[in-house]
């Protein structure tokens, strides 16, 4: 005002001499003398989305309290009218010492916790240990993809901050970067998504819920139990501690950009947390380095091996052996196939180590109880309770029956190149395999280590009697559910029960099919068996084989012990040298020399027998459709096998 001195001016009661003497100021250092400051931190006016910011990190603090990557999005992007330099000190926001369990009402005037969570009312935000919080829903979006920026500026340091859309970022810049506007120290508190009491119920009438919400504007909300409601209230209704803006969408849990580069996880201390792809890491900073979204404090609950649920028929698993070891020490083709066929919850690259699964010296006659309790043996075989599993020499076994299916069609592959190398094993389906990447082949699931054994099927004992009463087994075996297995006996039985009350050694799912004494499948290359430990048996053929490598070999299904009774064990020889030509063919095959050949065998890639007829040392394969082959020649005391293509 022109003409006044300042001797007009008091500034204890900032008054005017000669005015009447106002209230006094509540603020003893205001200085009437300074220009005013404007009140309005936030301007709309100052907003202009034309103007390019850069997208550099040099944080301001605005005097609304919120860090801002650069003072240009500050005040072009959210009309600050007033910054500093450097980050904004941050006040604690939670305080776990005022977390309680007390009710509050059902009252809907919703505030903004300093965490940029909305709750229902202040009431329910105290509650929930929130120090701060405005009137009012947050009513900013939480994430502004216009104001991210290259992470890659970020410094390497591990300074948690909780994202207002609840991610945890390693640091402030990276929050920035993400376009995340508010945030608070520390890692995302893991509050439990239906820990909100409304009123003493825990669960509030729908009439209530209904005629609370039902009026109010549809403003859809993602909770924290990732349902979708129509507005805030209906959300808080259902008992939801907190929830995000919009519908909800799916969350991924790792991401392939992993900070670059590293965090130096190594100067924190070990605070082990579970990352939501069920793996431990030593702390949150382990967690980042490895691309994890989220996680929880402490270490993963162990699970099952097995969990029924995670079995997907739908998920088509692709044909590729990359065998993994299931935790129940079984080998799968590979991790799909472990989780989405079998339910499998972990396991570890390359086939399982081989271990002894039955234990001979630990086979008894000794009777056991007739008590049903399965048990799952490490050689795929369903026992009735683990005395009988135990009985048979069998020395790991997990709770319940071996309920998946032994063979799986889907998971046959014609055409495998597996290693020639004689390391049998033996398949759930009672068929020995050269090694294990013929039985995955085969489209066997389970299989332990060695040919299999000849078992007694009737060995088993279940009580002192021989035979138990017809009455007692089927007042026994009637509650059980109808689950249809062949015994080793070759009879069909209407569940497990039933079939070992019978006295049947084990028992394969499903009902039994007539097994050829000769397989279809058969080695694509030869296996030079003479290499093997002389071991004589009988094939189901009645042929006498050096040993079960080439019985396999020859396509047999089953054998005996010791030579057959009238046959004496045949000079395996060597494997036959010949010339095959043309290869590709057209019309005509031609085999030289022919000498030692007596037959053969065209054989297509789904195991067809295309040809079969004398040798004569040429074939027609004119009618032949194009493709790959199996040639397989039988000699007096030998056989070879090679493939070749039609065209």
């Amino acid at each position: 005002m022109p003409g006044l001195e300042p001797d007009d001016f008091d500034k204890e009661v900032l008054w005017m001499k000669g005015d009447p003497i106002p209230t006094p100021c509540p603020d003893p250092d205001f200085d009437p003398c300074m220009p005013c400051a404007n009140t309005d931190c936030i301007q709309p006016e100052l907003i202009d989305l034309n103007i390019q910011c850069p997208q550099n990190y040099d944080p301001v603090c605005g005097c609304d309290g919120k860090t801002y990557a650069n003072a240009c999005i500050a005040t072009y992007r959210y009309g600050i009218s007033e910054v500093t330099p450097g980050s904004c000190e941050e006040e604690d926001c939670f305080d776990p010492a005022l977390v309680s369990d007390d009710p509050c009402t059902f009252e809907y005037a919703p505030v903004c916790g300093c965490d940029g969570i909305t709750y229902p009312n202040a009431c329910t935000a105290m509650r929930n240990g929130i120090i701060g919080y405005t009137e009012g829903p947050c009513q900013e979006d939480c994430v502004d993809p216009d104001n991210g920026f290259d992470a890659s500026q970020c410094i390497q340091l591990y300074d948690p901050v909780c994202g207002c859309n609840g991610v945890t970022y390693p640091n402030a810049c990276y929050a920035l970067a993400a376009g995340v506007i508010d945030y608070i120290d520390g890692p995302c508190p893991e509050l439990q998504c239906d820990s909100l009491i409304v009123v003493p119920l825990p669960v509030q009438n729908p009439s209530v819920v209904e005629d609370e919400c039902g009026n109010l504007p549809v403003d859809p909300v993602c909770g924290c139990d990732s349902i979708t409601y129509l507005n805030a209230c209906y959300a808080f209704g259902a008992g939801v501690s907190y929830f995000q803006p919009g519908p909800c969408e799916d969350q991924p849990c790792t991401t392939n950009e992993l900070p670059d580069p590293p965090l130096d996880c190594d100067m924190y201390e070990e605070d082990v947390v579970c990352g939501c792809d069920t793996i431990n890491y030593l702390n949150p900073c382990d967690a980042i380095n490895n691309g994890v979204l989220d996680w929880t404090p402490g270490l993963c609950p162990k699970l099952p091996c097995v969990d029924s649920t995670l079995i997907d028929s739908s998920i088509q698993c692709i044909d590729l052996y990359d065998p993994v070891c299931g935790c129940n020490g079984v080998t799968y083709p590979n991790s799909c196939v472990a989780r989405y066929r079998y339910g499998l919850t972990d396991w570890s690259s390359g086939p399982c180590e081989p271990v002894d699964c039955i234990d001979p010296t630990k086979q008894s006659d000794d009777p056991c109880p007739f008590n049903y309790d399965p048990v799952c043996g490490c050689d795929g075989v369903t026992y009735p309770n683990a005395c009988a599993a135990e009985r048979s020499g069998v020395i790991h076994y997990t709770d319940g029956p071996c309920y998946t299916d032994c063979q799986d069609p889907d998971l046959i592959i014609d055409e495998v190149f597996c290693p020639q190398v004689y390391d049998p094993v033996c398949g759930c389906n009672g068929q020995s395999y050269p090694n294990a990447c013929y039985a995955n082949a085969d489209g066997v699931i389970h299989f332990v280590p060695g040919p299999c054994p000849d078992l007694e099927c009737d060995s088993l004992i279940f009580s002192p009697l021989p035979v138990l009463d017809a009455q007692v087994i089927e007042d026994i075996c009637s509650q059980q559910p109808e689950e249809p297995v062949c015994g080793c006996d070759g009879k069909n039985y209407p569940n497990p029960c039933y079939a070992f009350a019978e006295g049947v050694e084990y028992v394969i799912p499903g009902l039994c099919e007539e097994v050829d004494c000769e397989i279809e499948f058969v080695p694509l290359v030869f296996i030079d068996c003479t290499l093997e430990p002389l071991d004589s048996i009988c094939g189901c053929n009645d042929s006498t084989y050096i040993n079960p490598c080439a019985a396999i070999q020859d396509g047999i299904n089953d054998w005996t012990d010791g030579p057959c009774p009238t046959t004496s064990i045949a000079d395996p020889g060597k494997p036959m040298v010949y010339t095959l030509f043309p290869n590709p063919a057209t019309d005509v095959l031609t085999i030289y020399p022919v000498d030692d050949v007596i037959s053969v065998h065209v054989i297509g890639m789904d195991g067809k027998i295309w040809i079969a007829e004398p040798m004569t040392g040429r074939i027609n394969v004119q009618s032949l459709p194009p493709g790959m082959y199996i040639l397989r020649l039988f000699g007096r005391d030998t056989m070879a096998i090679r493939r070749w293509i039609k065209r």
